[in-house]
């Protein structure tokens, strides 16, 4: 179980550098939890 958690997390973060690349719209804070907030928020069709 904690390595899907990590593999979903990694998943998350490359997804959230692609978008960061592609769009330039996201604003990240650095908490812990910047990923899985922008990543539920983040559009579906990936």
């Amino acid at each position: 179980m904690l390595l899907v958690g990590l593999t979903h997390a990694l998943l998350g973060h490359l997804a959230l550098r692609f978008l960061l690349q592609s769009q330039g719209k996201f604003f990240l804070p650095k908490t812990p939890h910047y990923h899985w907030l922008v990543w539920n928020k983040a559009p579906k069709k990936l």
